[in-house]
């Protein structure tokens, strides 16, 4: 089995380059609460998935440090496609909010690797595809939604620190889980939220006590938990 990986490193590095963005769109239509088995799919809805997989693809290129114009080509194409389809403008401009930080964050020239930059990423990815969906789906955003976009933040915020600020150990990663927290309580059974909030304080324990605070811990705890909340 090893041998077969070895071998075949490009494409299991594809796979799995696929199966998180996959499992990144599936947290964001998780956390807006559309059932997704009885939605009406409209032409809009099916262009907002398509954006979100092209966002998830976004964030993916930025994780690998990929080239930067590809990812502009990603985002400027929801863009486009909510400008055709005649979305609402606040969505239209939002889409194109939401380009802009994920294009900007990975240019060096703007020092957007700090707690700033990770803030600004952290709350228009939670915001943008969540409420989108949500809204066009509804016509209107309920409050719980709206509590999730928070808890997909503070997500956010603590595992996508390695591309930021490259630590986890510090003390405002402890407000966003004391944040976070205060999220899952508004939304969830005391039971629930216990396990989530275990579920992050180990992840961050083994990775810090045992010194492997590495991007790819990250991501895979960020996908566990996240399921984990929304499912």
């Amino acid at each position: 089995m090893k041998t077969f990986i070895e071998k075949n490193q490009t494409a299991v590095k594809a796979v799995i380059l696929f199966v998180f963005i996959i499992l990144n769109t599936l947290i964001w239509l998780f956390a807006s609460q559309v059932d997704l088995l009885s939605v009406h799919w409209t032409t809009r809805l099916v262009v907002l998935v398509i954006s979100e997989f092209l966002w998830s693809a976004s964030l993916l290129l930025f994780i690998i440090h990929y080239d930067p114009r590809i990812n502009l080509l990603l985002n400027v194409i929801p863009v486009v496609l909510a400008l055709i389809t005649l979305f609402p403008i606040l969505l239209a401009i939002l889409f194109a909010i939401l380009g802009i930080t994920n294009i900007i964050v990975m240019i060096p020239k703007f020092k957007l690797e700090n707690y700033y930059g990770l803030v600004c990423f952290s709350f228009l990815n939670s915001i943008a595809p969540v409420i989108s969906f949500c809204y066009l789906d509804n016509q209107y955003l309920e409050s719980s939604v709206l509590v999730n976009v928070g808890i997909l933040f503070c997500l956010y915020c603590l595992f996508f620190v390695p591309f930021f600020h490259h630590r986890l150990e510090s003390k405002l990663n402890f407000i966003f889980i004391l944040i976070f927290a205060g999220f899952l309580l508004a939304n969830f059974s005391i039971v629930k939220c216990i396990i989530l909030i275990a579920l992050v304080l180990i992840s961050y324990g083994i990775q810090i006590f045992s010194e492997k605070e590495t991007p790819e811990n990250c991501l895979l705890s960020f996908i566990i938990i996240g399921l984990a909340a929304f499912i």
